[in-house]
């Protein structure tokens, strides 16, 4: 900088003599008590994680409701934290229900007249345009004036950037190195910020440089961090991050591109309650839980209804399985009470028996006491015989042994004589068998004569006869698979002929479609306008591919595409090239615009977003056929053919829009050159835009002194879509290309026939052949059977031969009969040898039968003894044998009743176990255990007649099946499971619901108060500019995200109130809607400063100059913080207010100050005293 021979310094001056805030004596410690107003429970400026925020109810007992403890940062805070707490609380819950109708901030001002948190001092080093500078803001209005150029904006973004705020809030570059001053290497901020009573102004300075956008942060002179920074200022609720109270030049277009829902939200953190946001942001959430819990309660329901039903259907099922249970149970019971009364029965029969056998039995005793001694005797003569039989069989032995020996001696005689039958037998059947050898031999000669006499025949010279039928069978297959080679080649050209043919006949039509293409004018437009821009092609398509109903009414393409200039001489003069699309009501407006923001992509893949414009116009006589400037003979006289709008063809929705945005019913044209048109007498006739055949102009008056008009001319451009017409050398090309192709096909017709002609006459063939060779090949198959003949002949030849020779070698039966006579004469001599024992052996038995004889006389002495004492003790015997038989079949009767009855029992035990849980019978169903401790009493007929009934009723039940009852038992737990699952989503709604409601008892009155001031204000601010203006807020039932607060605006008569968009309105009437909103929120803002920048650009003198004088009168209230007006220019007769400070910038070159200061230059403040002093009429 000491090399530099001039330097730029800024000059800030004063319209008030008033000496900055920072050189003031600061404000008495002592504390000052508030009033606390309805819905503002705290003077202290609440962030929105505030505790004053409802607490969500909670729909399962585990969400908790989050709360920040803010610390304060020091004793001082503490100390007035505390007393603002200790203050009484006994109306907190009452008036937290019910804000007050008229919020208004409780803003701390200082004795100095500076509200806490607003701006104090701003200094700024090397920042965008300024070496140096620094400066004090009034505590109300500041207004800064300069030209364009000298750092205005710069002071928006000093303040944005120097709180901490990143730089993307100004709308222009978003890296910190970008803000410093061409030149330097490092800048410097620093403001400095109105504390809160008995507080020192914290002073937060900030130093970047031009190599990175890393910072260095000071607070109160001290290095700090950026958390602790961002921390002082929040707390005093420093928004410069919110159109609504800080919008900078670069993002005045932005507010009118916000949607209803960003206002809404960026006005509750403005302005208002508190708690708003806070109370917004649990509607929210409460919102989309309590939908969410809605469509699951009505599914659940759903699944509830279906489910009971599925469980009223299978109850009369389940009731008739009950209902045969009992009588399942009811018949085990009387199957056990029958097994019961067997086993009693058995056990009495048992205990009869027993009884009955005692008495046998001492009976029995009796009567074999008195038989002893004839038993002894009968015991001795049983002794005696014991011993004689035993003599006999000695006897008998012996006689048995002889017996044996005689015996085998018959049977060697015996055995001779077969063995000699035998060989007498063998000897005759060797006749037979010799007979039998001659007889083989002869059949086996006669086999070899037999296939001698074929091997002599025809068939041996059969195999040159196979041998050329096979040669025959060869040639034949051969002229087949010719045959067919060419049947498969013609068949396979005539494919390649069709194909060709389906080729041509494709690219015709093809072509067809194209020569339609362009024989369409519209067609090519849209083709035109997509390669343009990709987003019009898309939407097009998307438009035509809607379903029915999507649109209220015509939607018009832009008129790039919709407009038709028939004359294409004025095609250049009127074409209006715009993406916009055109709709005529609300609805399609919204419809398509929600368009917006979507991804698609384009015919080579490239990925696109949907960026359109859309316009919304009012079908009617006035908007399609508005007044024109002048008469058609005054603009005859002035040289011109017509206005532009009269040479346009267009639906009327387009004309509309050609004429309220384009003005082409403003716009004058002519075929004759510029040089013969009188631009005064045009001007004269109210015309400010004509074009001729080698211009185009356009003028427009000056809204200051003499309002002189300014002419722009600029040359012809061609026009794009509205001169598209046919191609006719496309056209011509095309239709010659579909005749050569017809031509093609046309001599593709010959060739065609002739090979199907041919096909035809090789198919015949083709079938011939293969019949004649399958005859061919059956002859081959008879001659190989008679070949084979002759070789079945060998074979039995070989096969005779072979057996005859096994017989010669085996030789003649007679051969055995000498051998056979000798074995005969051998068994003769065995059979004298066995008559010879024979004789010995019969001997020997006769003596022993003798001595057999003597024994059994002795032995049937004793018997006949034994048989006449057994007479004797017989007498009795029956009496006994009675009693040995009665008292058997009574132990038979007690066994078997014993068996019975074990038996019974076991049976009963495990029917009862099949059927019943117990461990001793007490356990049983009290009908059985009764009946059974008493089963003596019970009748077994009885028992079976109940048992009977039992099985007819089972038999007229109904059967269900197991797997029924398990379904129905598995659907009743579900259904009571799904019936709590329902009660709770319904216990969860009905709690969401209640917070809801609870939360809508203080947010809709304090929203509403928020709104309806502001809307009050801006509709006084717009009516006394003689415009329409409301503020209101859109609310959407149960979807609280989709609330929002929707400015509308009317700047003419007889005009419906619109709804502020970027599209709707023009820059001017958007920029005067803005500015009178921020202004109608002043006097309910919560922040400590607002920042207006260059917003009267585009007004009217008319509306800049309400607009001022309204500011003014808001601003320098004392309910209204700090403002800040940037403005390059203002009109004259304005109205000023002495709390308001005028803050003009003059930076640039200056002359450094010299030594003697009664030489000095440049003191502005110095220049203005003394010519006030010089002019006393003016200081007066």
């Amino acid at each position: 900088m000491a090399g530099r021979t001039s330097k730029r310094k800024a000059v800030v001056v004063s319209s008030s003599d008033e000496d900055g805030p920072s050189q003031q004596q600061s404000p008495p410690t002592q504390k000052r008590r508030t009033t606390r107003r309805r819905g503002n429970s705290s003077s202290r400026e609440p962030s929105e994680s505030d505790d004053e925020a409802p607490r969500r109810p909670t729909t399962n007992g585990n969400r908790k409701g989050k709360q920040r403890a803010v610390q304060p940062e020091s004793e001082d805070e503490e100390d007035e934290d505390s007393e603002r707490e200790s203050r009484s609380e006994s109306d907190s819950e009452d008036e937290a229900a019910e804000p007050a109708e008229r919020y208004r901030p409780d803003l701390e001002r200082g004795d100095d007249g500076y509200v806490a948190g607003s701006i104090t001092r701003i200094k700024l080093v090397n920042f965008m345009t300024y070496d140096h500078v620094e400066f004090c803001p009034g505590p109300h209005l500041n207004m800064i004036l300069g030209p364009n150029g000298t750092g205005k904006s710069s002071i928006a973004a000093a303040i944005a950037i120097g709180l901490g705020f990143p730089p993307k809030v100004m709308g222009r570059a978003h890296d910190l190195k970008s803000y410093v001053k061409q030149g330097a290497m490092k800048t410097v901020t620093e403001v400095e910020l109105k504390a809160k009573r008995g507080k020192a102004n914290p002073v937060i300075r900030r130093e970047f440089g031009r190599d990175d956008d890393k910072s260095k942060w000071f607070l109160n002179g001290k290095e700090s961090t950026k958390k602790a920074v961002d921390n002082a200022v929040a707390r005093f609720g420093v928004q410069a991050n919110n159109l609504c109270s800080f919008l900078p030049q670069d993002k005045v277009a932005d507010f009118a591109k916000m949607n209803p829902v960003d206002v809404l939200r960026e006005t509750m953190r403005a302005a208002g309650d508190s708690r708003l946001s806070a109370w917004h942001s649990s509607l929210v959430e409460l919102g989309k839980e309590t939908k969410t819990v809605d469509a699951s309660l009505a599914a659940e329901l759903g699944r509830e209804t279906h489910m009971q039903q599925q469980v009223d259907e299978l109850e009369p099922d389940v009731r008739n399985y009950h209902a045969r249970q009992d009588l399942e149970q009811q018949r085990t019971i009387l199957q056990c009470l029958l097994i019961g009364t067997k086993v009693a029965a058995s056990k009495k029969k048992r205990s009869a028996a027993t009884k009955d056998r005692k008495q046998l039995a001492k009976q029995y005793r009796r009567l074999m006491a008195k038989r002893q001694p004839l038993e002894e005797l009968r015991d001795y003569q049983k002794e005696k015989r014991m011993q004689a039989d035993s003599k006999l069989v000695g006897r008998e032995d012996i006689l048995r042994d002889a017996t044996k020996e005689l015996n085998q001696a018959v049977k060697a005689i015996n055995n001779a004589d077969n063995d000699g039958r035998s060989l007498q037998e063998k000897l005759r059947s060797i006749s037979k068998k010799v007979k039998d050898w001659q007889r083989k031999m002869k059949e086996q000669d006669d086999i070899i004569a037999t296939q001698t006499i074929i091997l002599d025949g025809p068939q041996a010279n059969v195999q040159p006869l196979i041998e050329a039928k096979a040669q025959e069978k060869k040639e034949a297959t051969v002229q087949v698979r010719k045959l067919q080679a060419d049947h498969e080649k013609l068949r396979s050209e005539l494919e390649t002929l069709q194909r060709e043919r389906t080729t041509i006949h494709n690219e015709i039509e093809r072509r067809t479609r194209r020569l339609n293409e362009l024989s369409n004018v519209d067609t090519q437009k849209k083709q035109a306008a997509a390669r343009w821009e990709a987003t019009i092609g898309w939407v097009v398509d998307w438009i035509e591919k809607a379903p029915p109903g999507t649109f209220d009414a015509q939607v018009c393409y832009p008129p790039i595409i919709s407009v038709n200039v028939p004359d294409k001489q004025y095609a250049w003069m009127v074409e209006m090239c715009t993406n916009t699309f055109i709709c005529q009501n609300e609805r399609d407006y919204l419809t398509l615009t929600g368009l917006n923001g979507t991804t698609f992509k384009d015919a080579n893949g490239r990925e696109h977003m949907v960026r359109m414009h859309v316009a919304q116009v009012n079908v009617t006589d006035e908007t399609c056929n508005p007044e024109r400037p002048c008469s058609p003979e005054t603009l005859g006289q002035l040289g011109f053919d017509g206005f532009a709008i009269d040479y346009v063809e267009a639906d009327p929705p387009v004309i509309a829009y050609l004429c309220e945005y384009a003005r082409l019913h403003q716009a004058a044209v002519t075929q004759q050159p510029g040089n013969v048109i009188s631009t005064d007498d045009v001007l004269r006739s109210n015309i400010s835009s004509w074009i001729t055949k080698t211009d185009s102009n356009r003028a427009s008056r000056s809204q200051y002194g003499r309002r002189d008009w300014t002419t722009t001319s600029s040359a012809p451009v061609a026009a794009r879509a509205f001169n598209l017409s046919v191609d006719r050398a496309a056209v011509n090309q095309i239709a010659e290309e579909s005749a050569d192709l017809k031509r093609r096909l046309n001599n593709m017709e010959q060739p065609m026939s002739k090979a199907k002609s041919d096909l035809e006459q090789v198919g015949p063939k083709v079938a011939e052949a293969q019949h004649e060779l399958k005859r061919i090949d059956s002859d081959l198959q008879d001659l190989r059977k008679e070949a084979q003949k002759c070789d079945t002949a060998h074979l039995k030849i070989e096969s005779a031969k072979k057996r005859l020779e096994e017989l010669r070698n085996k030789g003649s039966p007679e051969a055995e009969r000498p051998r056979l006579q000798q074995q005969l004469i051998k068994h003769v001599k065995a059979r004298v040898e066995g008559l010879n024992r024979y004789t010995e052996s019969a001997t020997e038995s006769v003596q022993e039968v003798g001595n057999v004889a003597r024994a059994k006389l002795a032995s049937a002495q004793y018997r006949l003894n034994l048989h006449t004492i057994k007479e004797v003790v017989e007498l009795g015997h029956d009496k006994i044998e009675q009693l040995e038989k009665e008292i058997q079949e009574l132990s038979t009767i007690i066994t078997a009743a014993s068996e019975k009855a074990k038996k019974q029992e076991v049976e009963l035990h495990e029917l009862l176990g099949e059927n019943f849980e117990f461990d001793v019978l007490e356990d049983l169903p009290r009908p059985l255990y009764n009946r059974l401790q008493n089963i003596d009493k019970e009748s077994m007929d009885e028992i079976m007649g109940e048992l009977a009934d039992n099985e007819a009723q089972l038999d007229l039940s109904v059967g269900v099946s197991a797997n029924t009852i398990d379904r129905f038992q598995r659907l009743s737990k579900e259904l009571a499971e799904k019936k709590q699952q329902v009660e709770k989503l319904r216990k969860d709604y009905e709690t969401m619901s209640r917070g809801i409601a609870d939360i809508r008892k203080t947010f809709d009155p304090a929203l509403d108060s928020l709104v309806d001031e502001t809307s009050t204000k801006f509709s006084n601010a717009f009516t006394k500019i003689g415009c329409t203006g409301e503020v209101r807020v859109k609310r959407v039932e149960g979807d609280y995200e989709a609330w929002g607060i929707q400015i509308l605006v009317s700047y003419r008569d007889n005009v419906a109130p619109e709804v502020l968009t970027v599209s709707r309105q023009s820059g001017g009437e958007r920029s005067l809607a803005t500015v009178t909103y921020l202004m109608s929120l002043s006097e309910m803002a919560r922040t400590p400063f607002s920042l207006v920048d260059e917003i009267n650009q585009g007004m009217d003198a008319r509306a800049e100059r309400n607009v001022h004088n309204q500011m003014v009168e808001v601003t320098c209230n004392d309910t209204v913080g700090q403002y800040f007006l940037i403005t390059p220019k203002l009109l004259t007769g304005l109205k000023y207010h002495p709390k308001m400070k005028v803050l003009i910038v003059n930076n640039g070159t200056w002359i450094p100050e010299a030594e003697d200061k009664t030489k000095r230059f440049g003191s502005l403040r110095a220049c203005l005293n003394k010519y006030r002093d010089n002019h006393p009429e003016i200081a007066a």
